[in-house]
This record gives C-alpha cells, structure tokens and sequence, in this order.
C-alpha cells in the first residue's frame, strides 16, 4: 500500500524526532531556527505555493522504546520518507496519567491532530483534530475518574510479596 501511494504522487513524511527531521512547524512557531530545511513544503505545496500535492504522513504508534525500535529497523521507510518533526515541545494531554520521556514527546493521537492542522489548512480539518484532542481529553478524563474511584484490579508484585510474608508469619506465630 505505501509503494502504490508513492505512484500515485503522494509526499511521504515521516512524524518522528531526529537529528535529520526538518521541522514542520516552521512556520507556525515563529521561534524555530529558520535555517533549517523544509524541503518537504516545497515537495508539497510546490515553488509557488498554489500546488498541493497528496501527502501521506507516516505515524508511528507505540511506547517511544518500541517506536524508536521500529524506526531503527525500518531502514527502507527511512530511506522513501523526509522524517520531519515539531520544533517545539508541547504540552501533552496525557501529562496527567503518564509523564513522557521528554519534552517533544506526545501521544500519536495528538501529534496526528497537529500534523493535520499544519498540513491541512481547511476548516473540515481543523474540525476533525478538534475531535481527535477532545476525544483524547474525555479518555484521560474518565481514565482519571476510574482511577480515583475504583481499586486496581492487579495488586503489584512487591506487595502480594509482602502480603504473602505478612500471611505467613501470622500463620507461623
């Protein structure tokens, strides 16, 4: 499907972090280094800025171990794809049940949702990243309220340890 994508004419970018990423938000963080490339603009939206091509941007869903693990062996996806990236950190939704690995670092979800407001300048897809993130926060939220509400359903390994010893020792004594 990716090969056929290509002849069709698509622009493949590749949403990943790297010493080689160009940045995508160039232009809507006036802040990024303006010496970096952007070779995939012109790629897509062609010298005069009035051609846009189809792009397929490439995602890579996972724990950042195992995307930086797929990244690392997927050499021919490297080599089809201009890697680009988001020049500055952003605040992540699920800040509030898990801390990322750093700053940059977002769930896929919403760095779909930046990617298409970038990419896509249109109203129907401003309105679908909204859907995107306001569907996101309504998981965390609920996620948040299960959390306070119910016990975990799996007691961690340490303390079924020590129940376990604590068990023993009343039965012993």
């Amino acid at each position: 499907e990716f090969n056929s994508a290509l002849e069709e004419g698509y622009v493949p970018l590749l949403l990943f972090p790297g010493p080689e990423a160009e940045l995508l938000d160039r232009g809507v963080d006036s802040s990024a280094p303006k010496a970096v490339s952007r070779r995939w603009e012109n790629e897509v939206f062609g010298p005069d800025k009035a051609n846009l091509k189809k792009v397929l941007l490439v995602l890579v869903d996972g724990t950042w171990t195992q995307a930086r693990h797929m990244i690392r062996h997927s050499t021919e996806l490297l080599e089809a794809t201009t890697q680009v990236m988001f020049s500055a950190s952003a605040e992540s939704t699920f800040d509030a049940l898990r801390k990322e690995p750093e700053k940059h670092c977002m769930s896929t979800l919403e760095a779909c949702a930046r990617s298409l407001r970038i990419l896509e300048r249109t109203a129907a897809a401003g309105l679908a990243a909204d859907y995107m993130e306001s569907t996101l926060e309504r998981l965390v939220e609920i996620q948040l309220e299960c959390s306070r509400t119910k016990a975990p359903r799996f007691n961690p390994r340490k303390r079924k340890t020590w129940n376990r010893k604590l068990h023993n020792k009343d039965q012993d004594d």
